[in-house]
């Protein structure tokens, strides 16, 4: 079923690129965890400070008991007698409540202010704030943003997977299709060597190199966290481990394809470009759908119909989101399903290549 000589082979034709790839996934991931372990939130948590503040004047406005006073320096001098002292408006604003002279008394600029104030009582929340000129959902995303989530879920979804996919677009390429389109295959089956026992080697190794990458970088991540954030609770070792077993299901499944494009091809152009291409649409798609995130809409960064390109992309199946409940009351286990998905994926693909290099003819 495997060829111990072609694996080590394999080994030695890739083993560079797989240590480069897998040291700076380590390294960005360590330096992230190092930043976000010794990173000051104090900044963050004025807009809790500041949400607070508001929950008071809501709940002040719609008891009667929050009022504003008017700016009167821009009444001339001589009608100020005619204006009663620290003139003060209550809030929701009536506008029978001021006497139509006053009125005319005032200029227009300090009259417009004063159509503007709000006059509904019993507003809710978000009405309160737009009310005051805020924005309610922003406001409240900005303080109950989780932004180590926030920070994980673009090294998993994006910088990570972005250099194993690199590797993956490279190495399944030369494992079958760049050794057909040099020659190198036909020594390999001039021996007792059968197709479908180089087909299982190559696999196993591309599947086994996925799999030590993301072990080692769990490993690492586990271990910078602990020192970054000065300790690691069961939940956070969890999500971590989760999180690189949903980034290895992805690559799992992304060498499936990219695998079968080396299978299905015998010149490496074309497999290159079947392979590559998809890789590459899936990442640009990924990119893009974080657009439509809620993060990113709630946040004014973002827009909403910009979420379909998540459905556009495998990488997506890696539900962070669903992970990051893990540790608390809520639990999701969404994750499971998809991680199934990815797996079935990778399973088709390399079975369908598999099989078509077994079946196809081969320029040996």
């Amino acid at each position: 079923m495997v060829s111990k000589p072609l694996f080590k082979q394999s080994i030695k034709a890739n083993w560079t690129m797989w240590l480069a790839v897998t040291a700076g996934m380590c390294v960005i991931l360590t330096t992230i965890n190092m930043i976000m372990g010794s990173m000051n939130f104090d900044s963050l948590h004025r807009d809790d400070e500041l949400l607070a503040q508001y929950v008071t004047l809501y709940e002040l406005y719609n008891t009667g008991s929050l009022s504003v006073s008017l700016d009167l320096s821009g009444v001339p001098e001589e009608l100020l007698p005619f204006i009663p002292e620290n003139f003060t408006i209550s809030l929701p604003f009536d506008p029978s409540t001021i006497p139509s002279y006053i009125l005319e008394l005032l200029p227009q600029d300090l009259i417009d202010k004063i159509n503007l104030l709000p006059t509904t009582p019993n507003l809710s929340y978000e009405g309160f704030l737009t009310a005051m000129g805020v924005d309610a959902e922003k406001l409240t995303a900005m303080s109950t943003m989780d932004i180590d989530k926030f920070i994980q879920d673009m090294y998993y979804t994006m910088a990570g997977v972005m250099l194993a996919m690199i590797y993956v677009i490279v190495t399944a390429n030369k494992l079958v299709a760049a050794q057909v389109d040099r020659g190198s295959m036909a020594y390999v089956l001039s021996t007792p060597t059968k197709r479908s026992t180089v087909m299982w080697t190559q696999m196993l190794f591309m599947v086994l190199s996925l799999f030590g990458m993301f072990f080692i970088t769990a490993g690492a991540g586990l271990l910078t966290q602990w020192i970054g954030y000065g300790g690691l609770t069961w939940a956070d070792a969890a999500q971590v481990l989760l999180l690189n077993l949903g980034g290895f299901c992805v690559m799992l499944a992304v060498s499936g394809i990219c695998f079968m494009a080396s299978c299905l091809f015998s010149l490496s152009k074309h497999s290159l470009a079947v392979g590559g291409s998809i890789t590459v649409f899936f990442f640009v798609c990924k990119i893009l759908g974080m657009f439509g995130q809620p993060d990113f809409v709630n946040l004014g960064m973002g827009v909403e119909a910009m979420n379909v390109f998540n459905y556009m992309t495998i990488v997506s199946l890696l539900d962070s989101t669903a992970i990051a409940t893990i540790g608390t009351e809520a639990v999701s286990l969404a994750f499971l399903w998809k991680f199934a998905i990815l797996i079935g994926i990778a399973v088709v693909t390399y079975a369908v290549g598999m099989w078509r290099f077994t079946k196809k003819d081969l320029p040996l």
